[in-house]
């Protein structure tokens, strides 16, 4: 099989992302903030950015999985008017909704809950695996798809920054992203929302950015200013760059975030 990963922009910032099965169209997306994007990609490719492979030919996908992070209406909004748009063209038509089995009561289309450390399988063979990344809420999840090399760690961590903490406390935050650091260097990373400008903002406000760094700043800058989606970041540039995985304790973390939280 071959799989495209395809960016949606959504609302104001935030991305929904599509994996699709580029011989039989079956699609499973990342969250869900706004249903009209969505089915505008299902049926004709609309709005999509970075796609790995041709499409060409399929016409219309078939949602097969939701794949939700986390509970904030952004990220999750657009679930069931989309589920039923769907069963509107096809009343036999089944969407499997995974999200947090510790969060069922904030995730009410929820079909199959999941928890840290389970693994399971997605459009005919993709394995997925379950990483709880507690921190900007209680109940995130993020989803690594080791035969992608991709991660989509909704707003646990972004290009060059991490989200808000809502829930929880700084020392689960910070062990969250030791999860996301021991993965492979090459692991793209997919995060939920187009926030780089200004974290790349706070992040030369810090100093200490070598050349190459700058160099890779650039880069994004230069996406950003085109309206360009910054996504994805590769986890190697990440550790290098990206100030909440460059810290070495949770006090440091929590330093740096409440920094950014005044920025």
């Amino acid at each position: 099989m071959v799989y495209s990963i395809s960016t949606i922009p959504v609302l104001q910032d935030n991305y929904v992302y599509a994996i699709t099965c580029s011989y039989t169209g079956d699609t499973a997306i990342i969250d869900c903030g706004e249903c009209g994007p969505v089915l505008d990609y299902m049926d004709n490719d609309v709005g999509l950015y970075n796609s790995s492979v041709s499409n060409d030919g399929l016409g219309v996908k078939s949602l097969m999985t939701v794949l939700l992070t986390h509970h904030h209406s952004d990220h999750v909004h657009g679930v069931a008017e989309l589920k039923m748009r769907l069963s509107e063209r096809d009343d036999m038509h089944v969407c499997d909704v995974v999200g947090n089995a510790n969060d069922i009561a904030r995730l009410k289309d929820v079909t199959t809950a999941v928890v840290d450390g389970d693994i399971f399988e997605i459009l005919g063979g993709l394995s997925v695996h379950v990483l709880g990344v507690d921190g900007h809420t209680v109940g995130d999840l993020a989803y690594y798809i080791p035969d992608l090399s991709t991660i989509f760690t909704g707003d646990c961590l972004f290009t060059m920054g991490c989200g808000r903490m809502f829930e929880g406390d700084y020392e689960t935050y910070f062990s969250s992203m030791q999860k996301i650091k021991k993965l492979p260097i090459d692991t793209r990373i997919y995060g939920g929302h187009e926030y780089t400008a200004s974290n790349i903002k706070f992040a030369q406000s810090l100093g200490g950015i070598s050349d190459e760094g700058l160099a890779y700043i650039e880069e994004l800058k230069t996406l950003s200013a085109h309206s360009v989606p910054t996504v994805p970041s590769f986890l190697e540039n990440e550790l290098y760059y990206n100030p909440f995985l460059r810290v070495k304790t949770a006090k440091e973390f929590k330093n740096i975030r409440i920094q950014k939280d005044n920025f």
